[in-house]
């Protein structure tokens, strides 16, 4: 059994996966009792900002912290026509902070929590494409802790555009990627970059501290 292990463990390392199939060997796939792959699970590296959170004598959130997300996606239509699907995702981001209070400077930082729901297409037309396209409009619910406030968590509504371009890996090595489909399930893997603008709903007006911001974020993206 470990030599199975270290086999799949060596097939993730070197991603070289499966590219997606076309519309009719996914269809003819399903009638000989296999499946059409229809849900997406994506590790996201991103890099939270928020240039409007703070007051005059507080400098908050105005370079990029680090972050890790998980993300989900069902996908009711995939074909000729490209791959349209429904994604949610959790998050957790940290940013370092300057605040000037008093004469006195330290270094607190915030914590956030953020959580999406959005729409995505694909522009995945062909098998084997290397380079697919992609653009998602969605909502945003971002949870925050400060350090130095030891009350409860703030909250932040808003909604988001992103784009990107997503790299298929299994250019890299068809055999590897047969062999990993036929041992997991993987049909597809890419690796992602994306922007994200987030605007917020409630800013400002004393309802709560405005997030509105930019993100960059980085993912690898394998399809079920």
């Amino acid at each position: 059994m470990w030599k199975r292990y270290a086999l799949f463990a060596g097939l993730i390392s070197s991603l070289t996966l499966k590219a997606a199939p076309s519309l009719d060997e996914r269809l003819e796939a399903y009638k000989e009792g296999g499946t059409i792959p229809s849900a997406a699970i994506e590790f996201s590296y991103f890099f939270p900002q928020f240039p409007s959170y703070g007051t005059p004598t507080q400098i908050a959130g105005r370079k990029p912290g680090t972050g890790i997300r998980l993300g989900v996606d069902w996908m009711p239509l995939v074909g000729w026509a490209g791959k349209l699907g429904v994604g949610f995702a959790l998050g957790y981001g940290k940013v370092n902070t300057v605040m000037n209070s008093g004469g006195a400077t330290r270094i607190p930082f915030l914590e956030a929590y953020p959580l999406d729901a959005d729409l995505v297409y694909r522009f995945d037309f062909v098998e084997d494409q290397l380079l697919v396209p992609f653009a998602r409009v969605g909502v945003n619910a971002t949870l925050l802790q400060e350090e130095y406030r030891k009350g409860g968590l703030q909250s932040f509504y808003g909604w988001y555009y992103a784009g990107g371009l997503a790299v298929c890996l299994d250019f890299l090595d068809a055999i590897s990627a047969e062999v990993l489909n036929a041992s997991t399930g993987i049909d597809n893997t890419y690796l992602l970059l994306q922007y994200k603008r987030v605007q917020g709903i409630n800013p400002g007006a004393g309802q709560g501290p405005d997030l509105s911001r930019d993100e960059l974020q980085a993912s690898l993206r394998m399809e079920f």
